[in-house]
């Protein structure tokens, strides 16, 4: 399984890992002119597959923007941002493959 990288790039923007534990990650957002944020995710996973003849392996993957609110969040501050990544962590196990059990 190919782990979330630490740094990536997505949907024009850039995003760095700040912490993690199990499943559950913080990480910081930015992009040109729009000022830095913060999400806290639920790390999902894709298996190994073929999309549009390119042939991907089995992955951690950010959530699908229609997961947002139930495994993803992005806070309105880092205070808020941290006390929602240790509530996460907290319960990790109890993760399903679609967001919290």
């Amino acid at each position: 399984m190919s782990p979330l990288p630490e740094r990536f790039n997505e949907g024009g923007f850039s995003f760095r890992l700040v912490k993690r534990t199990g499943r559950v990650a913080m990480l910081s957002k930015t992009k040109e002119r729009l000022p830095a944020s913060l999400e806290v995710v639920i790390i999902q996973t894709r298996p190994a597959e073929s999309i549009r003849g390119r042939e991907y392996p089995a992955r951690e993957v950010m959530p699908r923007s229609e997961q947002w609110g139930v495994s993803a969040w992005t806070p309105f501050d880092r205070e808020e941002a941290e006390q929602l990544f240790e509530r996460l962590a907290s319960r990790e196990g109890r993760f399903s493959r679609e967001g919290i059990a």
